[in-house]
């Protein structure tokens, strides 16, 4: 896989907003390539629904060469969809294209928020005191499964699409595909 763009955005539930990010993260960076990687590896690897991408709202965006605005759109419009959703997890919204064996692949995984303890030292009158701290936006590391993603092939405009199910409206059920896509 060679990635050319990635972008992450910021869907923030808690305070009810989406920082989106003005310019792509450094796709030569070892890191971030290796975590894009096998991110993607196990939604292809997963309980994955298929199909071909319907003409609509989705598929003309990812047509358009403005990366960072077009994942800004996709970003702005999932927001505007699971904002009112309470039980819709904060979370990330990672995407990226890259080029693969198959052909050009368009990822949008939402990476949701794990709450994980840390350590700090602080110094309390004078004393080194060593305390827990919550964090609760961690991403998750690459080595978990990733709930919510689609992969699509832009040659063929075939997917692969993870979802879960939140209660919405007094039933359980997916916004991903039935309110997004």
């Amino acid at each position: 896989m060679i990635i050319q763009h990635a972008i992450l955005h910021i869907l923030d539930m808690n305070t009810g907003n989406l920082i989106a990010s003005q310019g792509e993260m450094a796709v030569d960076n070892v890191g971030v390539v290796e975590y894009i990687e096998k991110l993607t590896a196990k939604v292809s690897n997963g309980d994955v629904k298929t199909g071909t991408l319907a003409p609509g709202y989705v598929k003309d965006k990812l047509a358009e060469s403005d990366f960072a605005h077009m994942t800004t759109d996709l970003a702005t419009k999932l927001f505007g969809t699971i904002e009112a959703i309470e039980t819709v997890q904060p979370g990330d919204l990672l995407s990226f294209q890259a080029t693969t064996d198959e052909g050009r692949l368009f990822g949008l995984l939402k990476l949701n928020f794990t709450p994980r303890y840390a350590h700090t030292v602080e110094y309390i009158d004078d004393r080194m005191v060593n305390n827990l701290v919550l964090n609760q936006a961690i991403l998750p590391a690459a080595t978990q499964s990733v709930e919510e993603a689609i992969l699509v092939n832009l040659d063929t405009w075939h997917y692969q699409l993870l979802e879960k199910k939140y209660l919405i409206d007094g039933h359980r059920a997916t916004y991903f595909s039935d309110r997004f896509l």
